[in-house]
């Protein structure tokens, strides 16, 4: 604050201030129920500028209260600009865990040849029943997806069944394992296992079971030569 001439001169001032400290000091404890702040204004409809000149008017309170909304809104636009450039770029080549390495688009994984099901393998009384869920190609890597299409026929293999049923219109394949327990649980192969026994081909398990036989084998056979 700057100080003027006159009567106006600093000594005065601080007189005056100090009178309005002991007046505050001395003057009765407001009780009227403060003021709620105000809820921060709707948003919905504004544009960019109408947006940011409502901003500059808001108190620090309505600002703090619309921050989490704007970044709400802000992650929403984030995920819809990304869905649509994936929509409309047609050059756009995903890669992940369940596309084959060179992306889906530069090779495309081949779909589910009929409705398949996966899950548990179960009795309903003397009768075996298999109760699973939907089978989806986005869940499932390429190897999967053509594991299943290579099961022909109804066949089983240990504790895991295949079923191929005739429904009139086509058919659907289910895929049943024991789920009962928490051991069966606990020792059930991946999945890519359990089709390729169900396929009658030797699984990644088996293979590295029959590799440490081999290694077992030869040093077996290098310990009774050094004996």
């Amino acid at each position: 604050m700057a100080f003027g001439t006159g009567k106006h001169t600093r000594e005065a001032y601080e007189a005056a201030h100090k009178k309005a400290e002991a007046q505050v000091s001395t003057a009765p404890a407001d009780t009227t129920p403060a003021t709620p702040e105000a809820a921060p204004p709707a948003i919905s409809g504004l544009s960019l500028a109408d947006l940011q000149a409502l901003m500059g008017s808001m108190t620090a309170a309505q600002t703090a209260a619309l921050q989490p909304l704007l970044e709400k809104v802000g992650q929403t636009n984030a995920t819809a600009m990304r869905s649509a450039l994936v929509k409309h770029n047609p050059d756009y080549n995903e890669v992940s865990p369940f596309t084959h390495p060179e992306g889906e688009k530069a090779k495309p994984k081949a779909k589910l040849s009929r409705p398949t099901y996966f899950g548990k393998l179960d009795f309903q009384g003397d009768r075996e029943v298999i109760i699973g869920a939907k089978m989806r190609e986005d869940d499932l890597t390429p190897d999967e997806v053509d594991l299943f299409n290579r099961i022909t026929k109804t066949c089983r293999a240990g504790k895991f069944k295949a079923e191929v049923r005739d429904i009139g219109s086509g058919a659907e394949l289910h895929v049943g394992v024991p789920l009962s327990s928490d051991d069966d649980k606990l020792s059930l192969p991946s999945l890519v296992d359990i089709l390729l026994a169900l396929n009658g081909q030797p699984t990644t398990t088996t293979d590295l079971r029959k590799r440490i036989e081999e290694l077992e084998a030869k040093n077996a056979e290098l310990e009774a030569l050094i004996a």
